[in-house]
């Protein structure tokens, strides 16, 4: 049998929140944790110098400690407790760090921000939740505002699914439930208001000296006119002043 001839796993809030409460034990899990200095690096272009800047979904904090040398204050917000504690704990050190809060707690934060990064948050979104934090973006962002969204390219969601026999179902080893393009991300942000100003793909792994043998790869391949998958994509949108 195949994973789609077996149930998949609905994702409540609730479930999120526990998964994540549980994988906030094993932060070098984590995508920003891995790669946080090439995606900052990446990104600086459209977000450095910003006065006020929030990563949307911080996990444990793996990326502030990156986005600390731009300057401006620091926040983060995230949906499981147990990563905002972590946030907490492994951040309180940097000087323009403000906290990191549940999203019902950031309220007591005044103001909205001209910066913000959603750092493989948007794959894990159900249409409700994704509905809440696409608003939640725009209404977050001042006018003119920059938010920079980075998710897996095209992923095959199917390649990552493993099975629970406690519940006899199969769900995503990251919880990954919905697959974005360029086109399908620059339409959601459209359709909450924000305008698109660039979207690209990138392999933020990717470095010669960890993938030798794909430096050989891709020689090959661009001898031969086939373009490498990048597994990436990298979405800016702006809150139109």
């Amino acid at each position: 049998m195949t994973s789609s001839q077996y149930r998949q796993i609905e994702w409540t809030p609730e479930k999120v929140a526990r998964f994540w409460d549980y994988e906030q034990q094993f932060p070098q899990n984590f995508f920003a944790n891995q790669f946080g200095d090439k995606i900052v690096a990446t990104l600086r272009p459209w977000l450095a110098g910003r006065s006020k800047i929030l990563d949307y979904g911080c996990g444990v904090g793996s990326l502030l400690p990156h986005l600390a040398p731009w300057g401006g204050e620091l926040l983060g917000v995230d949906v499981s407790q147990k990563s905002i504690e972590a946030a907490n704990r492994s951040a309180q050190a940097i000087p323009n760090f403000r906290g990191a809060w549940l999203r019902k707690d950031l309220a007591s934060q005044e103001g909205t921000f001209d910066g913000m990064v959603c750092v493989e948050v948007v794959e894990h979104l159900d249409d409700a939740a994704l509905e809440t934090v696409l608003t939640d973006i725009h209404a977050l962002l001042s006018p003119g505002g920059v938010v920079a969204i980075t998710t897996p390219n095209e992923e095959d969601l199917g390649r990552s699914m493993i099975y629970c026999p406690e519940g006899d179902v199969v769900f995503h080893r990251w919880q990954h439930i919905r697959s974005w393009s360029a086109t399908t991300l620059e339409r959601a942000l459209v359709d909450h208001g924000l305008e698109p100003v660039l979207s690209f793909t990138t392999d933020f792994s990717w470095s010669p000296w960890r993938h030798p043998v794909g430096v050989l790869k891709n020689a090959v391949k661009a001898a031969l006119a086939i373009k490498r998958v990048q597994p990436h994509l990298v979405c800016i949108g702006r809150r139109p002043a």
